[in-house]
């Protein structure tokens, strides 16, 4: 446990994402590509050997400008003129994301491995950020892993951001994809930027 931190038996994690309400409609090199979704998982105790085995964190705060919302906060007020310019709406620079996303989320999910005292070979189910469908099968290749051990949503949903790890989490397990006992990661990128992934052992 923690110093400072009280330990819970259960703990709710919530990933929502309202992409339409902060789109550029013109812009179709980022708007055609997101959706809105929101995921939930329930985290309990689980028996030995269960459960979080390993995780990585990364960022890059020198890449704070390759996405976000230019407008709308405090140091940039959503005034006449930011809004004129379109300041107070989603901006993405396409390139960079991928660059970073096609290097960095393998190199979390082979960090989160090693820490878990695994290799690629022992997960059953790969499941990425669903950024576009390209990305998520470049970032598998990287790691040598064949698309049957991963699942896409984003053709029928978007990409729903931080919304997209848990809703193809619940898809996988109702279409009876992940088993108790598989290894499973889970993995995504985040403006920032920033990444990580999560090793875990199905319950």
């Amino acid at each position: 446990m923690m110093r400072g931190f009280p330990q819970y038996r259960r703990v709710l994690v919530v990933a929502a994402e309202v992409y339409s309400r902060i789109l550029d409609y013109g812009d179709r090199t980022s708007s055609v590509f997101f959706g809105d979704g929101a995921g939930a998982v329930v985290l309990d105790v689980a028996p030995a050997g269960f459960g979080l085995l390993g995780r990585f964190l990364y960022a890059d705060g020198q890449l704070a400008d390759v996405v976000g919302i230019r407008a709308g906060g405090s140091v940039e007020p959503a005034g006449v003129g930011p809004v004129t310019q379109g300041r107070h709406l989603f901006r993405m620079d396409g390139r960079r994301v991928w660059d970073f996303a096609t290097s960095t989320l393998p190199m979390v999910i082979t960090e989160a491995l090693t820490v878990a005292g695994l290799d690629v070979r022992d997960v059953a189910m790969f499941l990425l950020h669903q950024a576009n469908v390209r990305l998520v099968n470049a970032c598998l290749e990287a790691l040598g892993v064949p698309g049957s051990r991963s699942c896409l949503t984003l053709p029928k949903y978007g990409n729903t951001a931080a919304a997209s790890v848990p809703i193809t989490l619940d898809e996988a397990v109702r279409a009876g994809r992940i088993h108790r006992g598989d290894v499973v990661v889970l993995a995504a990128v985040g403006g920032g930027m920033t990444a990580g992934a999560a090793v875990l052992r199905w319950y």
